[in-house]
Order: structure tokens, then sequence, then C-alpha cells
């Protein structure tokens, strides 16, 4: 019963190790003023192998139409090892 348990805890302590959910801001440019807009874009990994999207910070910008960036911040989301999501949000004018 005690090997049970231990394995369960074991279990349950890697699942929680091994998820992730970070924000880190990437880049600040020199453009002061508040930001108005705000633009998304996102890339999804499954196992490393498969990604489809496109996270990049131009995506991003285009996606609202800013002309002037004044930072950029990166979402990044890990499942296990198994599923990783990407965002950058970017925001400006």
């Amino acid at each position: 019963m005690k090997k049970i348990i231990l394995g369960i805890t074991s279990a349950a302590t890697l699942t929680f190790v091994s998820c992730a959910d970070i924000t880190t801001p990437l880049a600040v440019t020199s453009n002061k003023g508040v930001s108005s807009k705000m633009g998304e874009s996102k890339s999804v990994s499954i196992l490393g192998l498969l990604q489809t999207g496109d996270a990049g910070i131009n995506t991003a910008r285009k996606s609202a139409g800013i002309n002037e960036v004044h930072h950029v911040d990166v979402h990044t989301t890990r499942v296990l090892g198994v599923l990783e999501v990407n965002k950058t949000q970017v925001y400006g004018k």
C-alpha cells in the first residue's frame, strides 16, 4: 500500500513540475506614450515535432495595425513536455 501511495505522489509531483505558464518581457523600445493597441500571434508545438502557427513579432504587429512598437511580451505555456503554446503580444500605436 505504501508503494502505491508513493507512486501516486511521485506521479502527481512530476505532473505539476512538468507544467509551466510563463510570461516574460522580450523587448522595449524608446517609443514613449500609452500603448493603445495590442496585437497577438501564436504557435503551437506538439512533442517538439509538429509545429503550427507563427508567433513572430511582425505577425502580431500586423494583426493590430501597429506602426510604432512600444514593448513586446512572450507568453509560453508547457504541458508535460507534450504541448507547448507560444504567444507573442506586441503593444504600440
